[in-house]
């Protein structure tokens, strides 16, 4: 049973978020993401996995700002030839400092640097993380999981990783019940996949066609039972009584086996309309009778030579 996506995940909007997220135009992203949930706002499941997104791309996109921001003000105003000089000879100067720390000792690290570094930390982690909801969206639960951890063993302390973790893993599980209770109702176990069905809609009352199916499963786990009944009826010849039972689960639910159904009632209709001639004794009330039957049987098997000649041959004797 395969994984039929929400309609957000096919809404192009979607995908232009996720693209503009892989090449860093976070703010692109994060405009993509919000008109998204303007357009889905009362689908549990689109809020549930397009506000992670958002609020990435928000972050991402905030922060760009915020160091594109730093960069224009220290661009504003040129400095004078004088403070270019002194600069010039205070770089000499920390050139000569740092090839005696080179030389002597470890080196201190500037204060740029380690800002630097913790940026680029964060893009990764930012990155790691948009590639493993992706993943969970594409359906690939392994490589999201896998990818999800990583961050976990490097981030302990992350809890927006541990979340994110604790989702994956939970639509992991829902996927394999939902192809558990496929298996089961190939199966016709119906109450095997209504407990599965019930224990999915229990986690996730949206998630893909579960309320549909476990429809079909509690009507088909009814008509077990009528369909147990009434062969049971057609295995001691009570023809009528099987018949109207037949009539009733073909009533109710038409595609509920429904050939065995339909040549059930076919030998049922036969089998009357042969005891109404064999019981008739020249009498014409029960060779009209049978000749109902022999019209009923080919109901269910239009142009059977059979009950066409026995048909034919009641109403010739009448």
């Amino acid at each position: 049973m395969s994984d039929s996506a929400g309609p957000w995940m096919r809404d192009t909007l979607y995908y232009e978020g996720l693209q503009a997220s892989q090449t860093g135009d976070w703010t692109k992203a994060e405009q993509a993401f919000a008109k998204l949930l303007e357009r889905y706002p009362n689908q549990a499941q689109a809020r549930a996995e397009i506000e992670p997104l958002l609020e990435d791309a928000r972050m991402r996109a905030g922060l760009d700002r915020m160091y594109s921001g730093k960069v224009a003000k220290t661009r504003r105003k040129p400095l004078p030839i004088g403070r270019v000089l002194l600069s010039a000879l205070v770089l000499v100067l920390v050139a000569g400092v740092a090839y005696l720390a080179v030389n002597t000792g470890a080196p201190r690290p500037v204060e740029g640097q380690v800002v630097d570094a913790e940026a680029t930390v964060q893009a990764q982690r930012g990155g790691l993380l948009q590639q493993a909801r992706s993943a969970v969206a594409a359906g690939e639960y392994a490589k999201a999981i896998a990818l999800l951890q990583e961050l976990v063993s490097r981030f302990p302390l992350d809890e927006e990783v541990k979340q994110v973790l604790q989702w994956a893993n939970q639509r992991w599980q829902l996927a394999n019940l939902y192809q558990r209770a496929g298996s089961l109702l190939h199966d016709e176990d119906w109450s095997g996949a209504i407990t599965v069905l019930e224990d999915i809609q229990d986690q996730d009352p949206n998630y893909r066609d579960v309320a549909s199916l476990l429809e079909q499963a509690r009507l088909a786990d009814s008509m077990a039972g009528v369909w147990q009944e009434a062969q049971d009826l057609y295995s001691e010849g009570k023809w009528a009584e099987a018949a109207v039972g037949f009539e009733d689960i073909r009533r109710t639910s038409p595609n509920y086996r429904r050939d065995e159904v339909s040549d059930r009632l076919y030998h049922s209709y036969m089998s009357l309309g042969l005891e109404a001639v064999d019981g008739a004794r020249g009498e014409a009330e029960p060779l009209a009778q049978a000749a109902t039957w022999f019209t009923q049987a080919l109901t269910y098997r239009p142009g059977d030579a059979r009950a066409t000649n026995e048909r034919r041959l009641a109403q010739t004797f009448l």
